[in-house]
């Protein structure tokens, strides 16, 4: 029932950017970096978030420097707004 809730809100709520809006830096400088991102509706980073697990779990959290974390991965528009974040 919260789900459909939010479901119904999101409609109102949530405004999606429309494919017209190029970031101004990328526009000033339309003769070197616009042909690279004229088609590029997003941008996506990963990273390792320090985490605290179960003792069992460890082993399943440590990453490639044998620090213990969890991969995070995080899509956002050029205005830095997040519009997916994934985390496993």
């Amino acid at each position: 029932m919260v789900l459909e809730v939010l479901v119904k809100l999101s409609e109102e709520n949530i405004k999606m950017p429309n494919g017209d809006c190029i970031p101004y830096e990328i526009l000033k400088k339309k003769g070197t970096l616009y042909s690279y991102f004229k088609d590029a509706i997003r941008t996506a980073d990963g990273t390792h978030i320090p985490a605290k697990v179960l003792s069992e779990d460890i082993v399943r959290f440590r990453n490639r420097k044998g620090d213990i974390s969890q991969n995070v991965l995080g899509i956002c528009t050029f205005g830095l707004l997040f519009s997916c974040v994934i985390s496993g």
